[in-house]
């Protein structure tokens, strides 16, 4: 049916209208016309007319929509018209036609937006850096009286108008007003930031930005990293207070976009002229052709041929290779230049940015890793948007990072982040603040699920900001302090081809990803470096003691009632009592459902079911059927099924066989009390005491690993250890940690406590080769040694020597004779008043004391033999006297630097195992995962400090 009922009400309108209906194109199609009848069938709600058409068509009309974008809204209306009178169905579904202006006549520059053009359709083009999740805005709002029942509809603007008051019932209370959301109208809205191409940049200026705000159909068209050509209206917002409600005089410009379109072509799009690819051809049949691309390199910089040979195979990229066993290998190299200064490096460097097609160039000094890589950002309505950085930009294309040497480390990491992935294995288990140890796969996906909608994409990756609040145990390394952080963010990654196992020599291992940053102490200090170049000995930070003072009991909950049920005393809150009781659950205890419910305590020692019997009547209030069971062992048989509910209510982690019971995430978040009374009556159950150690038994691995957590809240040290013999594990305490085992732990009635005693007083005169500081230490005590004229020790030597720990309790001792010796050679230093009287003082050579003074040996000698003027020798028993007092300060540092870490609250584990594992088998996963702590980038759990990615990084 024809559109002859569609009326114009303006000399535009009418021109517009004409337009739609008659203009053709090249193959005298009615462009427009039709574009508007397949709206239906492409599910469309927008028109898209290129400029030059209309400038061909009328110029008047063009001019009219340039200066005066606001008619663009009744020429939706007249396509509107047009589409009813075609599909009255469809076009009462969509409500309404965008009409949407590809390109002008002219291209400004961002820079070039100004108030002069407010209220003006502008087209230019940029990069885009930031865009923010989509919303839901509300258009028009329909309402329901909730006295009543009378419904009315409300325009929306910017925040939610509801009904002044109701025409029937006359209420006139907001809160009365419900909105009816199946009936409003949304519209999909996003907002991203755009910045200047940096080709388009002057020399020596920063590139300006401007905030665009999409709707309807344009949403989630484009990217960060994107570069786009928009055209739209400039529009002025004013600027607010952000604590309160006050508008300044200032505006921001920004623009509600019109059109948007994103101009690179993605790989294998490129179009070719018959020209250009009879070019290639005729090129490719050259046998010098590979190196002419050589040396079309940079071809103002003389030679460098193997370099430039490596910088177009990066350029041309090459094959992602899928092998039939499932193995990939990337088709994508990174390059590292080094070099002298003045050898082109950055020049190279600004030539391939040049000419890549999405080429970026930047400076390693000062660059962040949000500036890297992306900054997950709040906006003004407080919601997150995903900011691009450096490589996001470069995505497809090459990033120049000159003077990379100049980046923090942690910062290097991240761009390592972007060039692979690093997180961990979903298996790996973490322990949250709450008491809870979860999969890191399951927890991550988990929070994926809930919350969806607010979902960033990465690269190759996924990113959560989390609103809520999720804690974890963090370390500052500085200061060695523990803390309970907020966890910023989660996220998973494309898992790679395979990864690397650590052991550690506390019993733990972790399975991350071959770039995933592992601490370690390498030289004289910790640093990060990527878990494939861990070496087996290496060093790593962990916690001496998890302390939480804001613990308090955990609740409760009480299983619903039944009057059928035998009645018991349920207790509200996790008391030391019910923790003791939870002990002997977990390690004599066990759990019956069939006819009737059940809670056993079984074991020989009659001492045990005297306490549990007492526990059990005064806490619950019930009396147990006393028997043996079917081995012969004395058993307390407790009937109740309420109490049978209650415990898998609240302590489901024990109400399972032997070789799946763990520690209660309830014991997890308790008191030291409670945790204190839970292990001590384990060890009454499961505890061993050994020839030369003691120890817990058990056939559960997550239960010994439970049980080594919970033994680091009480600051006692211990190893896991697997018995083939039966496969089961035993945690054993380290020697540093048997006397406060024995006064935390040990219950003064256990039969074995004269046993233990003895034990622990042999440990404390023993050298304890557990409790040990990195290699490096002892070099800075040689180095200590040279600078207070001291002999080198044996033990520091030798241990140097061969990359052996050094033990706390040798360099706390030695310690104090470092401290003696520098207030030795203070005391007396004032009084020398000649080289040979410092040298006594100091127990220098006349070559260490030559050195130190930038002199000849014989000038000393030649001093000590009475040489020189009066001035002179003045003069050089100064300038000993201030070499030795620079060495002295340095010496004094080298011993505050000691003192630190043997008081701090972290000890060194040692890495005992480090092993590839390919990513099949059991250990197929298809994403890898990392949660992220600001501002220190770990946290505690398997008893190391572990890093997390800073892939994003927070702005």
């Amino acid at each position: 049916m024809e559109d002859s009922r569609v009326k114009a009400k303006t000399p535009v309108q009418s021109l517009f209208l004409d337009f739609l209906r008659n203009f053709r194109d090249e193959n005298n199609e009615r462009k427009y016309y039709e574009q508007i009848a397949a709206l239906s069938s492409l599910g469309a709600s927008s028109i898209v007319i290129d400029f030059q058409d209309m400038l061909s068509y009328s110029r008047e009309m063009v001019e009219e929509i340039v200066e005066n974008p606001s008619v663009l809204e009744d020429l939706g209306n007249i396509a509107m018209s047009i589409l009813s009178s075609l599909d009255k169905d469809y076009a009462s579904k969509i409500q309404r036609v965008a009409v949407r202006i590809r390109g002008l006549g002219k291209k400004i520059s961002i820079r070039d937006i100004k108030s002069s053009l407010l209220g003006k359709l502008v087209c230019f083009e940029g990069v885009v850096v930031r865009a923010s999740e989509i919303k839901s805005i509300l258009v028009k709002g329909v309402f329901q009286c909730k006295t009543c029942g009378g419904i009315y509809e409300e325009p929306q603007t910017s925040l939610v108008l509801k009904p002044p008051r109701c025409n029937v019932c006359g209420t006139s209370k907001l809160s009365n007003f419900e909105l009816l959301q199946d009936r409003s109208e949304f519209m999909d809205y996003q907002e991203i930031r755009v910045q200047e191409k940096p080709e388009d940049l002057p020399a020596g200026v920063m590139p300006h930005s401007i905030n665009l705000r999409l709707t309807g159909d344009l949403t989630d068209r484009v990217r960060p990293g994107d570069r786009v050509q928009i055209t739209g209206v400039v529009v002025a917002t004013p600027d607010r207070h952000p604590m309160k409600n006050l508008q300044y005089t200032t505006f921001s410009l920004s623009i509600e976009v019109n059109y948007i379109e994103a101009l690179m072509q993605e790989l294998g799009e490129v179009t070719l002229t018959p020209e250009e690819e009879k070019k290639i051809i005729e090129m490719s049949k050259d046998p010098w052709i590979y190196q002419k691309l050589i040396k079309s390199i940079a071809p103002s910089i003389y030679g460098l041929e193997e370099i430039k040979e490596a910088i177009l195979l990066q350029m041309v990229g090459g094959v992602r290779r899928t092998y039939p066993d499932g193995v990939t290998v990337r088709g994508d190299i990174n390059l590292l230049l080094i070099g002298d200064p003045g050898t082109a490096k950055s020049q190279l460097l600004k030539y391939v940015q040049r000419i890549a097609p999405r080429g970026l160039y930047t400076s390693g000094r000062g660059v962040t890793a949000a500036g890297l890589t992306a900054a997950v950002v709040r906006d003004k309505t407080g919601s997150f948007t995903l900011e691009a950085g450096a490589v996001v930009l470069a995505d497809k294309g090459i990033a120049a990072i000159d003077e990379f040497e100049k980046m923090k480390a942690e910062d290097r990491v991240a761009i390592h982040e972007a060039m692979e992935q690093q997180s961990y294995h979903p298996s790996t288990e973490i322990l949250l603040a709450n008491g809870k140890k979860v999969k890191i796969g399951e927890y991550v996906d988990d929070l994926f699920r809930r919350f969806e909608s607010e979902k960033v994409q990465g690269i190759n990756c996924e990113i959560l900001p989390l609103r809520i609040k999720e804690e974890i145990y963090s370390m500052d390394l500085e200061s060695g302090l523990v803390k309970r952080l907020r966890i910023d963010r989660v996220s998973r990654h494309v898992a790679p081809d395979f990864f690397v196992s650590i052991t550690y020599s506390n019993g733990r291992r972790i399975l991350v990803t071959p770039e995933h940053p592992v601490y370690v102490f390498r030289e004289k200090g910790l640093t990060v470096v990527n878990a494939i170049d861990v070496k087996e000995g290496d060093f790593v930070p962990a916690p001496r003691v998890v302390e939480d003072e804001y613990i308090s009991p955990p609740s409760l909950a009480l299983s619903p009632e039944d009057p059928r049920e035998k009645e018991v005393t349920l207790p509200t809150q996790l008391t030391p009592e019910v923790a003791k009781i939870l002990g002997y659950l977990i390690t004599e205890g066990c759990f019956y459902q069939g006819s009737s419910y059940e809670i056993v305590f079984a074991n020989k020692n009659p001492l045990i079911l005297d306490e549990v019997k007492t526990l059990m009547s005064s806490v619950f209030g019930i009396i147990p059927i006393c028997s043996n069971n079917s081995y012969g062992v004395p058993s307390l048989r407790y009937v109740s099924s309420k109490l049978f509910k209650w415990f898998k209510l609240n302590f489901p982690e024990i109400v399972q066989k032997a070789r799946w019971k763990r520690v209660p995430s309830k014991i997890f978040s308790a008191p030291l009390d409670s945790i204190r009374e839970f292990l001590r009556a384990a060890f009454l159950g499961d505890g061993s005491v050994e020839t030369e150690a003691i120890c817990y038994r058990t056939a559960s691995r997550g239960l010994a690993e439970d049980y080594q957590d919970l033994l680091l809240r009480l600051g006692i040290a211990s190893r896991i250890i697997r018995d083939a013999s039966n496969d089961s594990f035993k945690v054993y305490i380290a020697g540093e940690s048997l006397l406060r085992f024995k006064d935390q732990v040990i219950d003064p009635s256990d039969s074995r406590i004269s046993t233990i005693s003895r034990m622990v007083d042999k440990s404390q005169k023993v050298n304890r080769h557990h409790n040990v500081i990195p290699t490096g230490f002892a070099h800075l005590i040689n180095e200590t040694n040279r600078m207070l004229g001291l002999r080198n020790e044996g033990y520091f030597y030798e241990h140097a020597k061969g990359g052996y720990g050094i033990t706390v309790d040798v360099t706390s001792r030695f310690l104090n004779k470092l401290k003696k010796r520098v207030k030795e050679i203070e005391e007396n230093l004032m009084f020398a008043s000649s080289i040979r009287e410092l040298r006594s003082i100091t127990n220098w050579s006349q070559k260490q004391l030559a050195g130190a003074i930038l002199v000849n040996r014989s000038m000393i000698d030649y001093h000590e033999r009475g040489g020189y003027s009066e001035e002179m020798r003045l003069k050089l028993v100064q300038k000993a006297k201030d070499a030795v007092a620079l060495n002295l300060a340095e010496a004094k540092q080298n011993i505050i630097k000691l003192d630190r870490i043997l008081k701090q609250n972290i000890r060194f584990l040692r890495i005992k195992e480090v092993r590839l594992v390919p990513n099949k088998g059991k250990y197929r996963t298809k994403w890898v995962y990392d949660v992220t702590v600001e501002p220190t980038h770990n946290f505690i759990s398997h008893g190391v400090v572990l890093h997390n990615t800073v892939s994003v990084a927070k702005g």
